[in-house]
């Protein structure tokens, strides 16, 4: 009778140990799903940040493209506005001159 009690005790942990290892090998395949999945997820997170970083560097580009073509307009802008106000009070300068000049002539001839 020991020998059987033996026997079905010995069964009963050999069944309670296949029992842990099918649970073992269930945990072992969803830990490495969720490896796997974590590991496919740090891959598209790096992969949208790497698409962000090259719109964003894009971005800014053309942004200094656009200030750098804003800024060179109202240079030539001003230098073309500099320009012709040099123009005009050369002129001005020129025919005071000349009114300068009528005006001494005829001072001298009057004398």
């Amino acid at each position: 009778m020991s020998e059987k009690m033996l026997e079905l005790h010995l069964n009963k942990i050999e069944h309670e140990y296949t029992n842990i290892t099918v649970w073992a090998s269930v945990l072992t395949i969803i830990f490495l799903v969720f490896s796997f999945f974590s590991l496919f997820k740090i891959e598209q997170s790096r992969k949208e940040i790497e698409d962000l970083r090259k719109k964003g560097k894009e971005d800014i580009d053309g942004t200094i493209t656009n200030a750098t073509n804003i800024f060179n307009g109202l240079r030539d802008q001003t230098n073309s506005t500099i320009d012709s106000y040099k123009e005009t009070i050369e002129n001005i300068i020129t025919e005071y001159q000349s009114k300068l000049d009528a005006i001494n002539k005829k001072k001298e001839g009057d004398e």
